[in-house]
């Protein structure tokens, strides 16, 4: 059963619809609420948003491996990562504190919103 739910935008800070669309339902989550589970948005790549560019030091989708998650973060994006596993899971847990992720990705081609 799933009783948190977690939708994430910007993991490629060049990756707008799923920025827009987490910042859209961070100010009125009423699109995305449910009585039968909670529902959290996070923002996952700031700096890279901030500089609309695909990551900053490494690619985040590829710093979610044990072995990257475990060991002392060399980059921007492995701090990150860190810090989502923790707050999100932690990866491999009995009991994470997200039961699903729905991590929102589109083109880089201009497509509008």
């Amino acid at each position: 059963m799933i009783k948190n739910l977690t939708i994430t935008g910007g993991t490629h800070g060049n990756e707008l619809t799923g920025v827009y669309l987490v910042k859209q339902w961070q100010k009125d989550p009423s699109a995305i609420q449910r009585e039968t589970f909670k529902t959290n948005v996070v923002l996952m790549n700031e700096e890279a948003i901030k500089r609309c560019t695909r990551y900053i030091d490494r690619d985040l989708n590829r710093c979610f491996d044990t072995k990257t998650l475990t060991k002392s973060p060399q980059n921007h994006e492995e701090k990150i990562a860190q810090n989502l596993n923790a707050t999100l899971g932690p990866k491999g847990s009995d009991r994470p504190n997200s039961d699903f992720i729905v991590d929102l990705h589109s083109t880089t081609s201009n497509m509008g919103l």
